[in-house]
């Protein structure tokens, strides 16, 4: 190495501050989660009626229960795992995912047993018209907001934290439609839950894109730990 290079090289490492504990993500997740809650109740109860009996029925089928605290848990797992993913890491991409991606593989295959033993009886009550185009668009904002929140870190797999941010960001508002629309198993697979899976294909578009802007115009950062420290 020619001795100009040592020297660049030593006057960037004195330059490295140690970093105890970076990467703490846990305000932007509580940020996420009450304005793209807040914002997806908001708008479902602007664009129509809740369906009548929603809330009731929680207390009423276990099952019911069941699987929407399984949608919440795989939403905030989902959220939690986007975030985390623009914080370098060893591990791969997909093995920090596994268990949000579990949980949310989970929350289909309660409705898939519920074209067996359906949680309620299926209902046309409260069917919404346009469902599957409204949980697409009004995953949109939250997706956003997660992917502004993604260029405050340091993302190396833009990509699949788009996508586990898209899924996210669409869990909200398919969760919100199992009280918003009519319940049918499969009426919520092809027409809540799926178009989770376009939202996800956004996330993973735009992201290396998004991120890459952002990233090319940070400057260097100054506080990365120095090897063996932190």
């Amino acid at each position: 190495m020619k001795q100009s290079r040592r020297d660049l090289v030593a006057e960037l490492v004195n330059e490295l501050q140690p970093v105890k504990r970076p990467g703490r993500i846990a305000h932007m997740v509580l940020l996420w989660l009450v304005l793209s809650w807040t914002y997806t109740v908001l708008v479902v109860s602007a664009t129509g009626a809740w369906r009548p009996g929603a809330a009731a029925q929680l207390a009423a089928s276990p099952q019911f229960l069941a699987e929407s605290l399984l949608g919440l848990a795989a939403g905030i797992s989902l959220v939690v795992a986007g975030l985390r993913l623009g914080i370098p890491d060893p591990a791969h991409a997909l093995e920090r995912s596994a268990l949000p991606l579990f949980l949310a593989a989970a929350w289909a295959c309660c409705y898939l047993l519920g074209l067996i033993s359906p949680a309620l009886d299926p209902s046309m009550l409260g069917k919404r018209q346009h469902c599957w185009l409204e949980t697409l668009i009004y995953a949109m904002p939250p997706l956003l907001a997660g992917l502004l929140l993604l260029r405050h870190l340091l993302p190396l797999h833009p990509a699949t934290s788009g996508a586990l941010m898209g899924l996210a960001a669409g869990a909200l508002p398919a969760l919100a439609m199992q009280f918003a629309c009519m319940y049918d198993p499969a009426h919520a697979l092809s027409y809540h839950l799926a178009p989770t899976l376009a939202v996800a294909g956004v996330g993973a578009a735009i992201a290396p894109w998004l991120l890459a802007r952002h990233s090319r115009s940070r400057p260097p950062a100054s506080s990365v730990a120095k090897p063996g420290e932190g």
